[in-house]
């Protein structure tokens, strides 16, 4: 299991995520979410804020991606309200919307 954390500074871990089970390869902060997806292929959505310091945080979303599909991007356009867009090494592009 792989764990990541939230930090401002280096001295102060502000909350633990944990629930990948292979090396996270992308991050994104989205609005209130924070996306990452791991090299098992697996988009997982976290809560940005609203926990106590140094708390562990649970994802509040889950995507499973087919082998078919290996993202290597992720970005949020700034025109396009509630959606994020996906680039895969396939060259596949992917626009969803995150509700």
């Amino acid at each position: 299991m792989y764990t990541g954390y939230l930090s401002i500074c280096p001295s102060l871990q502000v909350a633990t995520l944990s629930g990948h089970s292979e090396k996270v390869m992308l991050l994104l902060q989205f609005g209130q979410h924070i996306l990452s997806i791991g090299a098992e292929g697996r988009l997982l959505v976290w809560p940005a804020c609203g926990s106590e310091s140094g708390a562990q945080v649970e994802p509040v979303g889950e995507l499973l991606f087919r082998n078919t599909f290996t993202p290597t991007c992720l970005m949020h356009p700034d025109t396009y309200l509630n959606k994020v867009s996906f680039s895969a090494l396939q060259f596949l592009l992917l626009l969803l919307l995150v509700v």
